[in-house]
């Protein structure tokens, strides 16, 4: 009979000994950018970006966004607004309105807070104003502006046109907009024509306060006023961006050049020296700080004369993407990127890399 005992009990062993299965669960890296994920598909790639007090627009191929909070039910609304899916094309954007080329001859300068109204006084037809105008220029890229609305709500913009001497031309419209018909509105056209002193074109258009200062390739810069009256103001320099900064306005041209103006840009001072990122970014104001965004990098700015301490932040989260608008509402930070938007606390947007 004992012989039958220990087959049993081998098999009672084996039995409470099968072999145990370790399942590997992946843990989802944590970033300190927080992608919003209300976007889906091309409405994920983001080309422009401007705010005002209690909300911020975005352009995305064909869709028009404004985000007054990140509760996706209430805070988000997406539009459909028929905007060109061509994503080299970038919109101004200001408080109340932004603007596009509609086509070669009508801009569509569209209400914010309306931005699918119809029927819309929002539709120009820029060869009634000037016959001549034979296409809207389209030089929208991050370093390559050709449309710029200052704080007054006046829109400028450059034109090709069809006169013998091919003189550099633009349009300034001054905006109005409107909670009904017609949403949106001019108060005043005015025609501006620099002569040309060589094959030169517009290549960047930038407001500052109130007017506007143009870097015209081979043919100088030149401050426009709101009132449309123009002068040249510095030889020829390759500008990349302008902003201004505790009083001082900020030029960065190509080849190490900074220019700094300290009376609104009637005179400027030149020194050399600036690394490449600085040179080919673009600027933003954060609370009381001066941000830098180069591509996917994102880095602070603190001037002292023509010396200058740049500072890394995390970027983690949006790395490989390209950053084309950071907006501050209430106590969040957002980047609009090719790659989607990404939102940060103010309190820790200041984090070192």
């Amino acid at each position: 009979m004992h012989r039958y005992i220990l087959p049993a009990l081998s098999f009672v062993f084996l039995a409470a000994c099968k072999k145990i299965q370790i399942k590997e669960v992946p843990i989802e890296k944590q970033f300190s950018w927080k992608e919003i994920k209300r976007f889906t598909g091309t409405e994920r790639i983001f080309l422009s970006s401007g705010r005002s007090s209690d909300a911020i627009y975005l352009q995305q191929p064909f869709y028009f966004t404004e985000i007054k909070n990140q509760d996706i039910a209430t805070g988000i609304t997406v539009y459909g607004a028929f905007l060109t899916t061509d994503i080299n094309t970038r919109m101004p954007i200001s408080a109340d309105f932004a603007a596009i080329p509609y086509s070669d001859t009508i801009l569509r300068v569209i209400n914010n807070a309306r931005p699918v109204a119809s029927p819309s006084g929002g539709y120009f037809n820029l060869k009634q104003i000037d016959p001549t105008l034979t296409s809207i220029q389209k030089n929208y890229l991050n370093l390559f502006k050709s449309m710029s609305i200052n704080n007054r709500g006046t829109l400028l913009f450059a034109y090709f046109n069809s006169r013998v001497s091919q003189p550099l031309t633009f349009m300034m419209l001054k905006i109005k907009t409107y909670s009904t018909y017609p949403y949106v509105d001019s108060l005043f056209t005015k025609l501006i024509t620099i002569p040309k002193n060589t094959d030169g074109y517009v290549r960047h258009i930038s407001a500052i306060d109130d007017f506007f200062l143009v870097e015209l390739s081979d043919n100088g810069i030149y401050k426009i006023k709101d009132d449309g009256t123009f002068s040249k103001v510095f030889n020829p320099a390759v500008v990349d961006a302008f902003y201004k900064w505790q009083g001082k306005i900020y030029a960065h041209a190509e080849w190490g050049r900074l220019l700094i103006s300290s009376d609104n840009g009637d005179n400027w001072q030149e020194y050399s020296g600036i690394n490449t990122s600085m040179v080919l970014s673009n600027y933003y104001t954060i609370k009381d700080s001066l941000i830098g965004i180069y591509n996917d990098n994102i880095f602070t700015l603190k001037w002292s004369g023509n010396d200058y301490t740049q500072r890394i932040l995390k970027n983690d989260g949006v790395e490989g993407s390209k950053i084309n608008g950071v907006e501050i509402l209430r106590d969040t930070v957002y980047l609009a990127t090719t790659a989607g938007l990404y939102t940060k606390p103010v309190s820790q947007f200041f984090d070192s890399k």
